[in-house]
């Protein structure tokens, strides 16, 4: 497979929010400091924050959500949250698995 570079690659993340129905929020464990940080820097580097705008209107940091809803947990890991509360979902190997179980997390606190 070949790999695209950034710019090619943003865009065509871009273009597959846009498909979806409405806007769109991003989910990430961790988002505040990493996710949202990263991606706004590429995207603004590759001049393509007016066309990200436009579909995306914000970012839910995972980390910060479950840390209001569980504050008697002691471990707020992806890993320990899917481990304790998502029986039988396998621990994220790669972006697709994390994405998967960010996804069901959410939904299941979430509605």
């Amino acid at each position: 497979m070949d790999a695209k570079n950034a710019n090619e690659a943003l865009k065509s993340f871009i273009e597959w929010l846009k498909a979806k129905e409405g806007p769109v929020v991003l989910f990430a464990h961790n988002a505040k400091l990493f996710d949202c940080r990263r991606i706004i820097y590429s995207i603004k580097k590759c001049n393509l924050l007016s066309s990200f705008q436009s579909c995306v209107v914000g970012f839910v940091d995972t980390l910060v959500l479950f840390k209001k809803i569980l504050p008697q947990r002691e471990k707020y890991s992806q890993e320990s949250l899917v481990s304790d509360l998502l029986a039988g979902l396998e621990i994220a190997t790669n972006t697709v698995a994390n994405a998967t179980n960010i996804s069901s997390l959410a939904t299941k606190f979430l509605g």
